[in-house]
């Protein structure tokens, strides 16, 4: 019989070793877009706290940390002997490479293909994708490697993608299904989801949709090798090895990405990771025995990393801290954990529009296709704001909806769509004279857009403050209503 965990156990910080002063210059310090935080030391949550809109029962897309949890797949598929690491990718996918796979793909292995080693100069899943639409994978096996697999890393979707496929295959079941039982149920994580594409193939390289909390025990979980409640959940052999340097890769850019990968696993300047686009991390720390998980909308996540580094890292002492100054920070401290909020619409405006550092470089994506057609007074200086779209991914049937949204604070909506799936949505917003400024939250994932809407035109200017990746629209954010595991 499974036994079911239950939530992480919390604790006083300076208790247990985590100075509140550092957590306080980590947060005064911090310049890009937290939405959440959760600090745990020797098994115990030390400090939480969640940005409004965003809150601690919400899942939020966790882009390449999901990597992590592919690799934990197959870990798992290896010790029940269904998946061989030395055997060559075509091993398991002959069946798609036709004779447009050339020598180098022919001998690239799975453990090559998991450790980012593929021989590829460069991430292959826009090519893979426009080779073969339907079949990915048929794409990606024509691409020929620039170098002899297993010689270079070159971080790339693709690999990742090819990866989960396989363990599907050999599991006969999706990557949540296989992992529910074996991980998910025993960690005691009850909701989430995993995109697909195709139909009943879970992306591997991005897509999962999990909690903070649910993120942390994963943490927890490798940071005791692979053991939870006195069960060996992955095998402590494979955490070593998924979590140690395989591939070398000094020529990255940033220093936290210059410490060499895993089994998709980063290495990090102090620890290792589980690392996703605009932040989303998952930090195991064995010198600290502490993991420390954040959910975000960075721009500059390694500026996120560098914060960490020279604030929370340090704040952590071999004993409990006591005194009246630790007492008085403590105290500072959960007052300011319970306040942490996004700035609402007015507030942003006053703030000379940007509430975050942004980063010049990242690129501009196109402007999100909605637009406002109506606002009307609600309850408690509240406001119902219509909306209209042009996103294909909706059919023509949802043409409009309407939310609530208000001055200074966040309010939720749900969008409900075909196909028992819906889009959460929380939306800030107020007049400006004759303008009306509206802030959009996809609480679901790290993203957000801000709309300015002209009463005397009925014009709408809408740009993304978080754009999600290319090819990603509005409404491909939406997730199925029901979120809860098998």
């Amino acid at each position: 019989m499974c036994l079911v965990s239950q939530p992480l156990e919390r604790a006083p910080a300076a208790e247990y070793g985590l100075r509140p002063s550092a957590v306080l210059a980590f947060l005064d310090d911090l310049e890009q877009e937290l939405h959440s935080l959760m600090i745990i030391r020797h098994g115990k949550v030390l400090v939480e706290g969640w940005w409004a809109p965003y809150r601690p029962d919400g899942v939020q897309l966790l882009y390449s940390l999901s990597k992590s949890f592919t690799s934990t797949a197959v870990g798992l598929a290896i010790a029940e002997g269904r998946l061989n690491l030395d055997l060559p990718l075509l091993a398991y996918l002959d069946d798609l490479a036709g004779s447009a796979a050339g020598p180098r793909i022919r001998q690239l292995t799975v453990r090559e293909t998991l450790r980012m080693a593929t021989g590829h100069a460069e991430d292959t899943l826009w090519r893979s994708f426009v080779a073969d639409p339907q079949e990915p994978l048929r794409g990606f096996l024509g691409i020929e490697p620039d170098h002899e697999p297993g010689s270079v890393f070159a971080y790339n979707n693709t690999a990742s993608y090819a990866v989960a496929a396989i363990t599907q295959r050999v599991t006969g079941t999706t990557l949540l299904d296989y992992l529910t039982p074996r991980l998910l149920r025993p960690l005691g994580i009850e909701r989430g989801h995993w995109t697909a594409y195709p139909q009943d193939r879970q992306l591997g390289y991005s897509g999962l949709h999990l909690t903070t909390e649910s993120i942390a025990k994963f943490g927890e979980l490798y940071l005791r090798r692979g053991r939870w409640n006195g069960r060996q959940l992955v095998p402590a052999d494979y955490v070593d090895l998924a979590t140690s340097v395989l591939t070398p890769n000094p020529n990255e850019t940033d220093p936290d990405w210059q410490q060499g990968y895993g089994y998709q696993f980063w290495r990090s300047r102090y620890g290792y990771r589980a690392d996703g686009a605009f932040g989303q991390f998952c930090l195991v720390l064995p010198e600290q025995d502490a993991v420390i998980v954040m959910t975000s909308a960075a721009d500059d996540p390694q500026a996120v990393l560098a914060t960490v580094w020279q604030h929370l890292l340090p704040g952590f002492s071999p004993r409990s801290v006591a005194g009246p100054d630790t007492a008085r920070d403590a105290a500072v401290l959960a007052e300011r954990l319970a306040g942490l909020t996004l700035p609402p619409a007015l507030a942003a405006h006053a703030a000379e529009e940007r509430a975050y550092a942004r980063n010049a470089s990242v690129e501009v994506a196109p402007r999100p296709e909605i637009r406002i057609t109506g606002i009307a007074p609600a309850g408690d200086d509240g406001w119902r704001v219509g909306l209209a779209h042009g996103d294909p991914v909706l059919p023509a049937e949802t043409p409009t909806f309407e939310i609530a949204a208000a001055p200074d604070r966040w309010l939720d909506s749900v969008v409900d769509l075909p196909g028992d799936r819906e889009l959460r949505l929380a939306a800030s917003g107020g007049w400006l004279d004759d303008i009306f400024r509206l802030e959009l939250a996809l609480v679901q994932s790290p993203h957000r857009m801000t709309l300015w809407y002209a009463a005397a035109t009925g014009d709408t200017i809408t740009e993304w403050v978080t754009a999600p990746v290319p090819g990603t629209s509005l409404f491909g954010l939406a997730l199925p209503r029901d979120l809860s595991l098998g």
